[in-house]
């Protein structure tokens, strides 16, 4: 599928790594400043010189998706846009600015790809019908894992952004009366007044970001994932 491309503002989340390489895809970051018109502009010229039959865009970054509408109809690609939470839900201007407006050129994509089905619901009415739910890939791992930790833990593995209601999932794992420690993963210093709240906890560890191996490491020791842990010790 070399004449894929898989496309995003500033960097590549997780599962569009994931699923680019599973499905064998292009992937192509392109780093902007924060009101993305550099990136827009780069954005175009990657177009005009690989000419991709299908572009995959990750969102949110709405002004992404209007220059891949607007392109579109010159270079003639279908548009697949893997729609990711934040460019639906928001808690701060930038959100209501940078995604808001944008939310109607969905109806311009081919396709557009969620990651499970509650997030169908927020979609407008007439895109829903050409909605997929596309569930994360499981991760290649050609790589040994090792122990990372001589405790039993559950694992929440998280991206601290804004619409993750982190706080909520600390605590009401302290509320559960388990030997378990929580490991919650992921760079804490997006939401540092959550980190600080239960920095001092014994049963709560904060890995920060940590490299691939370690984080697979961690997975795969885990007894059990955070979910889990809720549907067998807790009340939700």
């Amino acid at each position: 599928m070399n004449d894929v491309l898989f496309v995003a503002l500033r960097k590549l989340s997780r599962r569009t790594v994931d699923l680019a390489r599973t499905l064998g895809m292009k992937m192509l970051a392109i780093p902007c400043s924060t009101l993305y018109l550099d990136g827009l502009a780069k954005v175009s010229k990657v177009i005009k010189i690989l000419r991709p039959r299908v572009v995959v865009a990750q969102l949110p970054q709405g002004p992404l998706l209007w220059i891949l509408v607007k392109l579109r109809n010159h270079y003639g690609y279908r548009l697949v846009a893997d729609v990711h939470t934040g460019f639906l839900v928001y808690d701060d201007w930038r959100g209501y600015v940078l995604n808001r407006p944008f939310v109607k050129y969905l109806r311009y994509a081919d396709l557009v790809l969620v990651h499970n089905e509650d997030i169908i619901e927020l979609l407008p009415t007439e895109v829903r019908r050409k909605a997929m739910v596309l569930y994360d890939p499981p991760p290649r791992i050609d790589f040994p894992l090792r122990k990372v930790f001589d405790f039993r833990y559950a694992v929440f593995p998280c991206s601290w952004s804004r619409d993750e209601d982190v706080e909520y999932v600390i605590r009401e794992f302290l509320a559960v009366d388990t030997d378990l420690k929580l490991v919650v993963t992921g760079d804490y210093r997006k939401r540092i007044d959550v980190y600080r709240r239960y920095a001092g906890s014994e049963r709560i560890v904060f890995t920060g970001y940590v490299d691939r191996v370690t984080y697979y490491s961690i997975l795969s020791h885990a007894l059990l994932e955070s979910t889990q842990c809720f549907q067998r010790y807790g009340k939700h």
